[in-house]
């Protein structure tokens, strides 16, 4: 950005990897109403589940990671993972620009990629996916390319991407579920970024946009220790626990778009057209003092980290206590795909306790209601097995695997 000074724009470009990565009404209906909505078959579902009784059970039977020790074992600051069929899990190491395969027995077998610019190498990259041949691929955000490899490590091919592309994946016919990023300089020295969620062709041509978002970058007004304090708390405000897209790429190429300012979930056909609309009556839940703890130790953890030494240890504590909250949560905080077709759509969650989750069948329909003692950060589902990453309090990552069992009694 033409003016900006080099301050400026370290913090930006930290904001910018932070936030990349984020009408309720009550009724008395005791069963789901199943309408059209627009283009979309609207399912409608009251409070309560239509199954209260059923319960997932859930048990933990792995955990991968140590705090030191052997560095095959240790993670970084940021941690994403996938799962294959036959459950080796593969585990994106920000800090170390690296891939490692672990077996199902939780063993180290083997690393994919190093820190570099060439074939199979990589700036920075995000999460793992699988294509339709069952390679495994990730999108490196400083290099622009996605790279594909086997699952043995050999590198398959690359593709060269626009840095304005990111969280891309893959359909079955090689058309990329992502979003799109747009920028535009504001007359007060700040920056707007609005990002397009949606489905592109292999030139990156859309077919389809499922939904649009914007994040707005305040001016740094001086370099003075006020100043610092106020840009850096204005920048955590602008997402303090407000909602986040979620877009998921299903194993039949539908795609499951979520942004819960609003307790909704669309899902659109292989193609982008409107399919279902999935809703449930959720009155507003008050922002607690615990939600804010929370979310200001993930600040200090994963966004404040970024910033270099000379942005003293008082200035992101003034702008840690600047912070503004909303009054409200969002509807829901993420969801994911269960092996079965169901939908688990975590609700609400506090780090290291439990989540409540809520159960939506195939059709849509919200069967049940769980508060499951399990972690939720990056959850998946794959062959009758959870997993998501622990945060120690040092900050150090662990990957956990739960066994699940479903009981309707």
């Amino acid at each position: 950005m033409k003016g900006a000074s080099p301050l400026f724009m370290s913090l930006l470009v930290c904001a910018s990897i932070w936030v990349a990565t984020y009408p309720f009404g009550m009724t008395r209906e005791i069963a789901p109403l199943i309408q059209r909505s627009g283009e979309f078959r609207l399912v409608s579902n009251p409070k309560t589940p239509k199954k209260p009784s059923l319960q997932i059970v859930f048990k933990e039977d792995l955990s991968i990671g140590v705090k030191e020790g052997d560095e095959n074992y240790m993670f970084g600051e940021r941690l994403w993972f996938n799962v294959d069929d036959e459950g080796n899990v593969y585990a994106v190491d920000w800090d170390r620009k690296r891939i490692q395969k672990f077996g199902p027995d939780g063993k180290y077998r083997l690393t994919i990629g190093r820190h570099g610019q060439g074939p199979g190498e990589f700036g920075n990259i995000w999460m793992p996916y699988f294509d339709r041949n069952g390679n495994l691929y990730v999108r490196d955000i400083v290099n622009h390319k996605v790279s594909f490899f086997e699952l043995n490590g050999k590198l398959v091919k690359e593709i060269k991407m626009s840095e304005k592309a990111g969280d891309i994946q893959v359909n079955s016919r090689g058309d990329y579920v992502a979003y799109v990023s747009e920028e535009k300089a504001e007359s007060d020295g700040g920056l707007k970024v609005i990002y397009h969620y949606g489905l592109f062709d292999k030139d990156f041509n859309p077919l389809a946009v499922f939904q649009q978002t914007t994040w707005t970058s305040s001016h740094l007004s001086g370099r003075d220790p006020e100043s610092l304090a106020k840009f850096l708390a204005e920048s955590m405000s602008n997402g303090a626990l407000s909602p986040r897209v979620t877009v998921l790429l299903g194993r039949d190429d539908k795609i499951y778009v979520g942004y819960p300012e609003a307790y909704e979930i669309r899902v659109y056909s292989p193609d982008g057209k409107p399919d279902m609309m999935i809703r449930k009556d959720q009155p507003p839940r008050p922002v607690t003092g615990m939600h804010k703890k929370d979310y200001a130790a993930g600040q200090e953890r994963d966004f404040l980290s970024l910033l270099p030494a000379a942005y003293s240890e008082s200035i992101r504590k003034k702008a840690l206590s600047e912070i503004r909250y909303p009054k409200y949560l969002p509807a829901y905080q993420q969801f994911a795909l269960m092996d079965n077709g169901w939908l688990a759509v975590v609700v609400d969650t506090i780090s290291g306790g439990p989540a409540n989750i809520d159960i939506f069948d195939e059709n849509g329909i919200y069967i049940a209601e769980v508060a499951a003692p399990i972690l939720v950060d990056g959850l998946k589902f794959n062959k009758g097995k959870a997993y998501a990453v622990m945060t120690t309090e040092e900050g150090y990552k662990i990957l956990k695997r739960y066994s699940y069992e479903i009981k309707d009694s």
